[in-house]
């Protein structure tokens, strides 16, 4: 592996300091834990797109350019990473330079991050729903990051629809967990009880020695409770 290379894998594998917004209308001891969890997808995440992306073939010129606007992500300089520092370009020039690539639907994905790490959610989300990827794992990440944002601005009907989204895509046993609690929880806030009964349950049944087994078994136990009043 070449000084960029390594380089590159640094920022990825160190990339997502928006992840403390995962979970922000869940009850405070499960928040605390989500959040926690929410890291661990996320790091798993980016070691994923580091081989799928720069392990393989890529174009040097495109992958050349996206390390430096992912550098000052990296350093937290958003606006940088966002629209260039006079040399290199942006994320949002990178997006549009390779439209349709693999590499402009990453630049659209963490140029939505660093809209929302600007406290920018309105920009953030507009640029999220640009990415059209095939890959399902980048489509699936991208639902759930909306999903939060939209979650944030109390937008929760719209917030789940994301989530279920992400979960009909997500292959990652990791990220299913996270989807499937964050899904049960907005359910719940809906006052969509049987949806949530139905996410809390598979979450119990999928993941019973989870950090947030436990809250999820007394959630479904309570809305099972409640069916039967």
């Amino acid at each position: 592996m070449n000084n960029q290379e390594s380089t590159t894998k640094e920022v990825f594998d160190t990339l997502d300091n928006s992840s403390n917004r995962a979970v922000s209308f869940i009850e405070n001891k499960s928040k605390t834990l989500a959040n926690s969890f929410f890291i661990i997808v996320l790091v798993f995440a980016a070691v994923y797109f580091y081989n799928r992306y720069y392990s393989q073939p890529q174009s040097e010129k495109a992958a050349n350019e996206l390390f430096f606007p992912m550098d000052y992500f990296n350093k937290q300089q958003y606006e940088i990473a966002l629209n260039g520092d006079g040399q290199y370009y942006g994320l949002l020039d990178l997006a549009a330079e390779y439209s349709g690539s693999n590499i402009a639907d990453i630049a659209l994905f963490y140029a939505g991050l660093s809209y929302a790490n600007m406290d920018k959610l309105p920009e953030a989300i507009t640029t999220l729903k640009k990415v059209n990827s095939e890959d399902v794992d980048l489509m699936a990440s991208t639902y759930s990051k909306i999903g939060d944002y939209l979650a944030e601005g109390d937008d929760y009907t719209a917030s789940l629809d994301h989530y279920e989204k992400a979960l009909e895509l997500s292959k990652d046993i990791h990220a299913r967990s996270i989807l499937l609690y964050k899904a049960a929880s907005t359910s719940m806030m809906l006052k969509q009880n049987d949806k949530a009964l139905r996410y809390f349950s598979e979450y119990v049944e999928e993941f019973p020695n989870n950090p947030l087994a436990e809250d999820a078994k007394k959630l479904k136990e309570q809305l099972e409770w409640s069916a039967k009043a």
